[in-house]
């Protein structure tokens, strides 16, 4: 569908005049729905019914996604680079270790018979070794640093792999009242107690405590799903209304300090822009 028929309708099941978004339980309008599909959507497991804010979400992931994915691309292909580079240099150090040998052998065979040959001969083959010892430790040197910036990028892509699924919650008072109360009760209201127990697997507070300290410390928040914490955060428009204390609180995603500062670079390019064209 191209047009966005959302109900607020919560719970409501999957019925033989009905469908149900299979990200978000989210049920469209009867009359939204051609009643001619119902009975193959309903009886075939293989079909399945996704809402339009579910379809909004999954193509601005692919847009996260899709310069992690082009980086890939780029490091298989400095990997393929580095293999067929070393394939080269060991051609290269067995043909001189033959010319090496070939040439002892000869400088031998003249050495019996001037021993000033064999002198000159001594002389050259070092300064074969240190040269060829120095083309080696070249090589070497290129391949660890080409190797520790694909390990560098493997490490950035398994960080934002493992925070996908995080939020953190600043400006929540640290008190007796224990952090997943707190949390729980936050999430329950923003979604309308759609968020259950078992879909947040992990709430902690960031940094050591400072006793004197008046900013309260962060709170990561780790969900079961990236489904779950999208629905979190297409609800934080709803903090304001929340009461006492927690209507003070900021939720955002789990950046890395890469991505926060590439945040920051992307929002001051933004606002010159506006300032320099009156718009985005």
């Amino acid at each position: 569908m191209s047009k966005d028929t959302r109900s607020t309708t919560k719970g409501i099941k999957n019925g033989v005049n009905s469908v149900t978004c299979c990200f978000c339980d989210y049920v469209p309008p009867a009359e939204s729905v051609p009643k001619d599909i119902l009975p193959a959507m309903n009886n075939c497991r293989n079909l399945r019914y996704i809402c339009d804010g579910c379809l909004r979400s999954f193509d601005g992931l692919k847009t996260l996604t899709k310069p992690i994915l082009d980086k890939n691309d780029e490091i298989e292909l400095e990997i393929k680079k580095i293999s067929e580079h070393t394939t080269a240099l060991c051609k290269d150090f067995c043909e001189l270790k033959q010319l090496v040998v070939a040439n002892g052998d000869r400088l031998n065979q003249i050495n019996s018979v001037d021993n000033t040959l064999d002198k000159s001969f001594d002389n050259f083959k070092q300064q074969m070794n240190e040269s060829w010892t120095g083309i080696v430790k070249q090589g070497i040197d290129a391949v660890k640093n080409d190797v520790k910036v694909v390990q560098r990028t493997l490490e950035v892509v398994n960080t934002i792999k493992e925070r996908e699924n995080n939020v953190i919650i600043f400006n929540l008072i640290e008190s007796n009242r224990k952090d997943n109360d707190s949390v729980s009760a936050i999430l329950r209201s923003l979604t309308d107690n759609s968020i259950k127990d078992d879909d947040i697997l992990r709430v902690t507070r960031q940094g050591r405590k400072i006793d004197d300290s008046k900013t309260p410390r962060p709170v990561i928040v780790k969900f079961a799903s990236f489904v779950i914490k999208n629905r979190v955060m297409r609800s934080i428009s709803k903090i304001k209304s929340l009461e006492g204390e927690f209507n003070k609180i900021k939720i955002s995603h789990d950046l890395t300090r890469d991505q926060r500062v590439e945040l920051r670079e992307l929002i001051a390019e933004a606002k010159t822009k506006e300032a320099n064209d009156g718009h985005f």
